[in-house]
């Protein structure tokens, strides 16, 4: 798996590329938890380039979308 992450005004955008699963899963998480708690709220998640999700792969989702409820920001997935 590959992470990259853009800027787009104040929007953070992270694009994954390969397969996001049990093996890469804690990398996503974390790439994502940093820009979090670095006080980025508005992010978005690009799949465009990944070709497998596993239930891993979910949970990252899910923790993310609360850390960002939390700090009542936005999260979209495309």
């Amino acid at each position: 798996m590959n992470i990259k992450i853009r800027t787009s005004g104040e929007i953070r955008i992270i694009d994954f590329n390969g397969s996001l699963e049990s093996g890469t899963s804690s990398e996503a998480e974390s790439a994502v938890s940093e820009l979090i708690e670095a006080g980025h709220s508005k992010l978005v998640i690009n799949l465009a380039d990944t070709d497998y999700v596993s239930s891993s792969g979910l949970r990252v989702f899910l923790i993310t979308a609360k850390k960002i409820a939390a700090v009542k920001g936005k999260l979209r997935i495309c």
